[in-house]
């Protein structure tokens, strides 16, 4: 049976991934059989529209391109990980991100979405790309899984919260369930009560530098402390309820 991996980390981590794909397919007797990186997911320094992870530096367009392209020829689509939740009508014109889906537009690759804004202007602009519904969204109904899965969406990324729920899982039915996305190792804690204020202070901090660069107004990055998550790493989740 395959398995699909989606790797975090597009930019800053592109050398590390790379080296691991190129790994995987040299050598794949030295892997779990059936292991296969289904995409890589992140965004390009400093995209506007990004609102999963905050990646640090400045992407020069060569670079993006390398990336992609290095990506692609080894037959894994990257994910742009667009997710930010405070996107205005304003926003949809910034030229990096429109960049960023111009070098990628070729078919193969995908998006990963969250605003309604932002979702229509790229479907109508570029509609070549896969849709990923991002669990951003915070789904945490099987009924509303359903219903994301019965939209034109490629994958439907759940609510860490539903990980090892097998009884409501198993309510999916059968020809929906492969195209569910887990994450794998969460750090959140189980219902973690700011979830949704982290993603929206991510969203807000790249809003704030790009009204920075653009409209000369200050810029502090935002620290997001959370009590809940701050000192989560993969030795202090193994007893959530979410861990896999």
């Amino acid at each position: 049976m395959e398995t699909n991996f989606y790797l975090p980390g597009l930019s800053v981590k592109f050398w590390l991934n790379y080296l691991f794909i190129k790994m995987l397919k040299q050598y794949p007797e030295r892997f779990r059989e059936g292991v296969k990186i289904g995409a890589v997911y992140g965004d390009f320094p400093t995209a506007l529209w990004n609102g999963g992870r905050a990646e640090g530096g400045v992407t020069e367009e060569r670079f993006a391109r390398e990336v992609v392209k290095r990506f692609n020829d080894l037959g894994v689509p990257v994910r742009y990980t667009f997710t930010n939740p405070l996107l205005e009508e304003r926003h949809l014109s910034d030229k990096w991100c429109n960049l960023c889906l111009e070098i990628a537009d070729n078919g193969m690759n995908e998006v990963t979405v969250f605003s309604p804004i932002l979702e229509e202007y790229i479907r109508k602009n570029y509609p070549s790309y896969k849709f990923i519904s991002s669990t951003c969204k915070e789904i945490r109904t099987i009924d509303g899984v359903i219903s994301e899965l019965e939209s034109d969406y490629k994958m439907v990324v759940l609510d860490y919260n539903l990980n090892n729920k097998f009884e409501e899982l198993e309510q999916i039915p059968q020809h929906l369930r492969e195209r569910c996305e887990i994450l794998v190792n969460a750090c959140c804690i189980p219902n973690c009560p700011r979830r949704g204020e982290h993603y929206r202070s991510i969203g807000q901090s790249a809003i704030d530098y790009y009204d920075h660069i653009n409209l000369g107004k200050s810029f502090k990055k935002s620290e997001f402390d959370c009590v809940y998550g701050n000192d989560n790493i993969i030795y202090t989740i193994q007893n959530y309820s979410t861990y896999v």
